[in-house]
């Protein structure tokens, strides 16, 4: 049993600031509202790229792979919380030093030097990565009218007994008889619920 409703892990730091102030966080963008930098960045090449610096440690690593020390020495910057009152002018400054390269260029330099940074995606680049093709996000299956078409895979993987998807997307009312039946309703009732309108598809 898997309840999707308390799947709130993602935001359960969020959850805790309203619990203890009784109010939501004004909505922030791609920025993290307890971490600076923390953001989205375009790229020389019009793509974009995510890059976080969640400890002192790794802001300092940072600048250092930036080979900016002009941020690293900048009082405004010098604390996580003052990069977060001063998150305007840290994100035009980082902005304007990321538009000087393509994304490829700053994913090798940056992730070299253990830079917490990784492309964002749209569709067709995200289904033709090489760890997303090698993880089987993407399943091929039969359907009755469509043919052969793609799906997501189940994100659960088990060694001796790994999921799989049986079936293809149902067609429009491709289950209302075995609904009903389940309900106690008879195979005469059900076709007068379809004389009527009450119920459509096959």
């Amino acid at each position: 049993d898997f309840c999707l409703s308390r799947g709130l892990g993602d935001v359960y730091k969020r959850q805790g600031y309203y619990f203890i102030k009784g109010k939501t966080l004004p909505l922030r963008g791609n920025e993290h509202f307890q971490i600076a930098p923390c953001n989205t960045y375009r790229t020389k090449d019009e793509e974009y790229i995510m890059v976080i610096a969640h400890t002192q440690k790794h802001w300092e690593n940072f600048c250092k792979a930036l080979d900016r020390r002009d941020l690293l020495e900048d009082e405004k910057f010098r604390t996580n919380t003052l990069r977060l009152c001063n998150g305007q002018e840290l994100n035009h400054r980082l902005q304007e030093i990321f538009a000087a390269k393509t994304r490829g260029e700053w994913l090798e330099a940056l992730s070299s030097q253990g830079v917490m940074i990784a492309p964002v995606y749209n569709f067709e680049q995200l289904f033709q990565d090489p760890q997303v093709i090698h993880d089987q996000v993407v399943s091929e299956m039969e359907h009755p009218i469509a043919g052969t078409i793609k799906v997501l895979n189940t994100p659960i993987g088990l060694s001796k007994t790994p999921p799989r998807i049986k079936t293809p997307p149902p067609l429009l009312g491709q289950h209302t008889n075995e609904i009903l039946l389940r309900f106690g309703f008879t195979e005469i009732e059900i076709q007068k619920f379809r004389e009527m309108g009450v119920v459509g598809g096959k």
